[in-house]
Order: C-alpha cells, then structure tokens, then sequence
C-alpha cells in the first residue's frame, strides 16, 4: 500500500511481499500513486512472482525437493514417485567432510564444489544410479533457478565419474537354451519363459490373468502391471506397453499345461496362491538360477530384466524390424529399440571382425 505522507528523504514508497519476510520496495518523488504504477509495472513484467511468494528464499535442500516433488512429479505414478524420494534420500543425507548434512544446507548456499564432492563419492556405483542422482540433482536446482531461488544452477558441470556395471545384459544363446530345457519343475521356470521369450517387463509378467492369455490366437494380452511393493494391480509403464505378443513356440505347450491345472485368475502367484511381492519374486528367481547352476555346473547369473532384453536380441538375429520390435517391447520410444539394434549391430561386426582376424592368422602361420 502507497504511503500518504512523503518519506523522510522525500520520496514516496511502495511495498510487496515476494518471499515470507521478505519485500520488494518501489519508490517515486512525485506522489504515492506514481510509485504504485511502478509496482504494477513490475508485476506485469513479473508474472511468476506469485510462486516466489510461497518460498523461503532460504529454504533448506530437503524442503526444496519435497516441494520440488509436490509440485513436479504429482503426476508421476507412486512406484516412481518412490524411486525418487528414496534417491532424493540417499543424496540429501550426505555428509560433507566438514560434517553438514547436505540436506540441511539452504539452496542459495550451495555450490558446484559442494556438489563435485558428492558426486566423486558415487564412484563404483552402477552407470544408471550415477546418471540418476546426477539428473536428479540438474532438475532440482534447475527449479529452483526457475523460481528465482538461486540465479545459476550449481549442478550444471556435474564432474565425470566411472561407474563399474555396464547395466543389463543378454542372455546367450546357451544359457537360453539352458532356461528353455530346465524350466519345468520349477516355480519360477514359466515367469522366466514368459519375460525371455515374450519380453514383458517384471511387472507386467507378474499381473497377467488367464483371460490375458489367447491360446487360439497364440497372443498374450499385456494390459496391466503389478505394483510390486504394494501388490496391487497399475496401469502400465506407458500407454504403448499396452500391446498384444505373440506366443512363439517355446512358449505355447509350456502355457497350455499350466492353462489346464490352472488355480484362481492369475497366471502367476505365491505359493500360498497370493499376488507375489517383491521378496518372492526375488527369492524365485535366485532359487531357479541355483537349480540352473547345478544342471550346468556354472555360475549362470542374471535378471529378470536380462530375460526381457534376452527377447530383444533374439528378435535382432531373427532380423525382425525395429519397429516391429517396438511394438513386442512396449518401447514408448523407438530411439530405445534403435538403441539396442545399434549396440548389436556393433557388437556383432566386431565379433565378425575378431573371426576374420583370427582366420587370417590361422592362414598366415600355416603359410609361413
């Protein structure tokens, strides 16, 4: 509100709340009203400045990214929004070496070096816990750059650092041929078909009903996932993982006998017949890579989603297209199934490349 008395140096002023104990004044020589219009002036140049005045300007790290995520990720489905709290966690509660806990600190106190330090710690994690902390880390300050927080983001030139897991793998040829003649007799052995050879994701195979299944058709339904942790029925990943696959042969007789001594809607469950949860599904698959490993006398190890991705490059050798292949995959994006054919296709030049190489020597030390 304008005062209507002139200040003691003679100008007239103006005031606006734009953080909580915090204003903006804006002044005039020639009256109240002058310096008014100069405040409206700067609100139209400032239309933002509203979600400004609902932040402390020196609001602390961890309350930042709770409002970051009340008001970024609402819309995010719960397994995602708690992926990233517990990664939020894990950064917020690191401790620089002068003992301050990141996520006491306010935003406007942190630095790049702050960050750098924390970053070098992450060292010999896996490649994608690494990218994720460190994208987390970029959007969050970018955020609060955009709500004038902070005017740079100190994340912007996150150092590089090595990560010692290369991600997923694919099972080859004679480990999928080890899964495909063991699995029977196992609980575990038709889930593991079914996202090997149908290439369904852990929580699609998990949520599939019997009424998903056209054994006439040969076509498996995916039109719902399974939220592990709470064991409850979700949409799926993405409007495209709603699809139809193809029963391929190794599939269809496995299929049919569980169809016939069939017990409840779903095709698979605890043993007690309940949805399955997280710590079954885990205590499944580590108890069939033991049987595995006693039939082959190796030490065969892999992921469920290493079985998905084993479906992948099956469908490169069998030279299917990539957009078919999308389609089978659920890729939202077909930059993702393009980027799997293209690691492939190098993968697979250099081999043939190894091959020629060691012929060639061959030849030459039996010429020579």
């Amino acid at each position: 509100m304008a005062r209507k008395k002139k200040r003691a140096d003679g100008r007239y002023a103006v005031s606006l709340s734009i953080a909580p104990n915090k204003r903006k004044y804006f002044y005039s020589t020639e009256s109240a009203y002058d310096a008014e219009q100069k405040k409206q002036a700067w609100l139209k140049a400032n239309p933002d400045y509203f979600m400004s005045d609902l932040i402390d300007s020196k609001i602390s790290v961890e309350a930042w990214s709770k409002k970051w995520m009340a008001s970024y990720k609402a819309g995010l489905q719960e397994s995602t929004k708690r992926w990233y709290t517990e990664m939020l966690k894990n950064i917020l509660d690191f401790t620089f070496t002068n003992g301050l806990r990141f996520g006491s600190m306010r935003v406007c106190d942190v630095r790049p070096v702050h960050l750098a330090e924390y970053v070098n710690t992450l060292a010999g994690q896996s490649k994608s816990a690494i990218r994720s902390k460190k994208m987390i880390l970029k959007s969050l300050f970018d955020a609060a750059v955009e709500n004038h927080l902070i005017e740079d983001n100190p994340a912007e030139r996150l150092p590089k650092v090595t990560g010692t897991y290369e991600g997923h793998r694919a099972l080859t040829r004679q480990e999928a041929a080890l899964v495909t003649a063991n699995y029977q007799g196992h609980r575990f052995g038709l889930p593991a078909m079914v996202m090997m050879w149908a290439g369904l994701r852990t929580q699609e195979c998990f949520a599939l009903r019997w009424e998903d299944i056209d054994l006439k058709q040969n076509i498996i339904h995916v039109r719902r996932a399974l939220d592990i942790r709470e064991r409850s029925e979700k949409s799926t990943k993405t409007e495209n993982s709603v699809r139809d696959v193809p029963i391929f042969a190794p599939l269809q007789l496995p299929l049919q006998r569980a169809y016939k001594s069939r017990e409840g809607h779903l095709v698979f469950t605890q043993e007690d017949g309940g949805v399955c949860s997280k710590s079954s599904i885990k205590r499944g698959l580590e108890s069939l890579l033991l049987k595995l490993q006693k039939v082959s006398g190796s030490n065969i190890k892999f992921s469920c989603h290493d079985l998905r991705d084993t479906f992948a490059t099956m469908c490169y050798d069998a030279g299917v297209d990539a957009k078919t292949t999308q389609k089978w995959m659920g890729h939202s994006d077909i930059t993702t199934t393009l980027t799997i054919y293209t690691k492939l296709s190098e993968e697979r030049q250099k081999d043939s490349t190894d091959l020629m190489d060691g012929f060639v020597s061959s030849v030459l030390q039996n010429n020579g």
